[in-house]
């Protein structure tokens, strides 16, 4: 299977190269049917960032291994059923392309660090993060795609 990490170099501007790489997106599914988010401080600003939780992709690891570390390591969850959702293509930027996921059958982890000072995990239900995506609350691109390719298109309650 293709290395899903590797960089690949783009000629920009003045024939500088750029690197890019991949990441994955988790749209993780408690077993109450509701999505779980994590809510960081953003620097000192008294403003909070809404996610769900992303990483990039490291050397030598597949799309699904990435997803299932990203789970543990951003939101305390192993996942005992991990569905693919496509791939989110950013305009611009240093990324290329980041894996959709969604995890459901979580099971709670114990970490071996704590989350990023001040983050915290919560659930909503799918309404609630509709109603967030409307009022623009949250409004992480990914995140998004991954929410409508799951409720509307997949028709999911």
């Amino acid at each position: 299977m293709r290395n899903h990490c590797e960089t690949a170099l783009k000629k920009v501007n003045q024939g500088l190269p750029l690197k890019t790489y991949s990441g994955v997106l988790v749209l993780p599914i408690d077993d109450k049917g509701n999505v779980v988010l994590v809510s960081s401080p953003v620097g000192g600003t008294g403003d909070w960032l809404l996610a769900m939780p992303y990483g990039e992709l490291k050397v030598g690891e597949i799309p699904e291994e990435g997803a299932l570390r990203v789970l543990i390591k951003e939101a305390g969850y192993f996942s005992g059923q991990l569905e693919p959702l496509g791939i989110y293509r950013p305009k611009g930027g240093i990324l290329e392309m980041i894996y959709l996921f969604v995890a459901t059958e979580l099971m709670s982890v114990k970490r071996h660090h704590d989350l990023s000072a001040g983050s915290q995990v919560f659930s909503l239900t799918p309404h609630g993060v509709s109603e967030l995506i409307r009022e623009g609350s949250f409004n992480q691109e990914a995140g998004i795609k991954a929410f409508t390719n799951f409720y509307l298109i997949n028709h999911k309650e």
